[in-house]
């Protein structure tokens, strides 16, 4: 899923949206795309000098795949999608 915003000069999220979306076919993918919305809306971003745009690819991936991934790399699960 690639989502975009717009990060206001308060640090809120503005206009968030799905540009793409993978899941738009699957019975999951409107309220999929509805929970990221509510979700970056709900960031206090750092406080920019001038309004940023901001493009992001959301990627999910299943939790056994993640502890793998975390496993293989010994490094924590957060760690690795920062």
């Amino acid at each position: 899923m690639y989502v975009d915003w717009h990060i206001a000069t308060d640090g809120t999220a503005v206009d968030a949206g799905v540009i793409n979306n993978d899941f738009a076919n699957h019975v999951a993918g409107k309220p999929l795309a509805s929970c990221v919305i509510a979700a970056i809306d709900a960031i206090i971003f750092p406080p920019p000098l001038t309004i940023q745009y901001v493009a992001h690819t959301v990627t999910f991936k299943h939790q056994h795949t993640l502890k793998r991934e975390a496993e293989q790399t010994q490094k924590p699960m957060l760690e690795l999608y920062r």
